[in-house]
Parts: structure tokens; C-alpha cells; sequence
């Protein structure tokens, strides 16, 4: 059986929480950064406890030629400092679901971001989503008003 892996990653945004917070379950702005690099997203969400959501990336995939990747789940917590929501890909689905978790949380006028995607079916898995992730949060740093 296969180790399941954990990815945590962490930021800083200058904005208040509740303005960071609305960028993880509004759909217009979740477009904004749900999607690594040059690719564009298309969003559908309900934002609510049991409601699901579908994002659909599309662009050039590393080879240059185009692709589109769907993630899809279903919001499970929707706190003011908490949002989980299950995980997985339609067209390469993952041997299991998994589970990502952002943890906000006020620091120095900003809001501290964690990341945490749980399940990952091992270190392949973890390098993959961590090089997407990685990408979408600076996405999400260029959305986020800087507060100022």
C-alpha cells in the first residue's frame, strides 16, 4: 500500500481575513487564482456545507499544447477561519479522494494562509500539487487587494 503524504504550505496576504476568505468560496474569485501559471479557470461552487464545486483549468500544459484539468469536492466545513472541502481530478482521478484544508488566521493587519492538502498518495503526488499550489497562491497574492 502506498503512503499517504501530506502538503502544507504557507502565506502571507496583506488583506483582512474576511477579504481572504471570500477568494476560497466565491466563484468569480476563486477564477481569479484557481489555476496555476497562464492557465484560466472556470468555477462553479456552492458554497455551503455539502454544496459542490468544479473548477475547470485550461491552457497550455507543459509541452505547450493545450489542456485542461478539473478538480471537483464538496465544501465540508465553512468556518470564518476554516474552509474544507473534498478533492479530486476528473480526468486522472487519484486512487482516493483527498482533502484540502485552508486555515486563516489574522496576523499584523494581514491574514496568514495555510494550506494543507491531505491524502496525497505519496512523494510523486506531493511534488505535483505542490508545484500547482505553489503557482495558485502567487495567483492569489497578485488577486487579493493589498489592503493599503
Amino acid at each position: 500500500m502506498k503512503t499517504k503524504t501530506t502538503l502544507r504550505l504557507e502565506r502571507t496576504y496583506k488583506a483582512p481575513l474576511e477579504e481572504v476568505r471570500t477568494y476560497l468560496t466565491e466563484p468569480a474569485l476563486l477564477a481569479r487564482w484557481f489555476a496555476p501559471g497562464d492557465m484560466q479557470a472556470e468555477v462553479r461552487a456552492d458554497a455551503r456545507v455539502g454544496g459542490h464545486y468544479e473548477i475547470s483549468m485550461q491552457g497550455n500544459g507543459p509541452d505547450g499544447k493545450p489542456a485542461t484539468h478539473t478538480c471537483a469536492g464538496v465544501y465540508e466545513v465553512l468556518e470564518p477561519t476554516r474552509v474544507v472541502a473534498t478533492f479530486n481530478w476528473k480526468e486522472q482521478p487519484l486512487p482516493q479522494e483527498t482533502r484540502l484544508i485552508f486555515e486563516l488566521e489574522p496576523v499584523d493587519g494581514g491574514t496568514r494562509l495555510v494550506l494543507i492538502h491531505e491524502g496525497l498518495p505519496g512523494d510523486e503526488a506531493v511534488a505535483m500539487h505542490r508545484q500547482g499550489w505553489e503557482g495558485c497562491l502567487a495567483k492569489l497574492e497578485e488577486a487579493v487587494p493589498s489592503g493599503s
